[in-house]
């Protein structure tokens, strides 16, 4: 099985998915943990890599297959991020909201 959290800003998504990872003993990958390292590739910081993206779509589909892979690849596991659910989408889907005022 593979969860997919995605959610509103501020809605607990890497609190919710650190606890059920920890739980279920299965590794967790977080989008913004996936752009570090595609950065780290190519020798650039992190907001380098987002400024390139501003021009360079392949930074975005970079993350987007290796989501897509992981998908296809791998199992057991949990993924946070907001478009993880459609990249992987046999993927059991939680999505996390929260009210303005909380």
């Amino acid at each position: 099985m593979i969860i997919s959290i995605s959610g509103a800003h501020g809605s607990g998504k890497s609190t919710v998915a650190q606890m059920l990872a920890k739980k279920l003993f299965w590794p967790r990958y977080y989008i913004g943990g996936l752009r570090r390292e595609a950065a780290k590739k190519r020798g650039l910081t992190l907001a380098e890599y987002n400024a390139l993206g501003e021009t360079d779509p392949t930074t975005d589909t970079e993350v987007d297959e290796y989501q897509r892979q992981l998908g296809l690849s791998s199992d057991n596991f949990i993924i946070e991020g907001r478009t993880s659910w459609y990249f992987i989408p046999h993927s059991f889907k939680v999505y996390l909201d929260v009210s303005e005022a909380e």
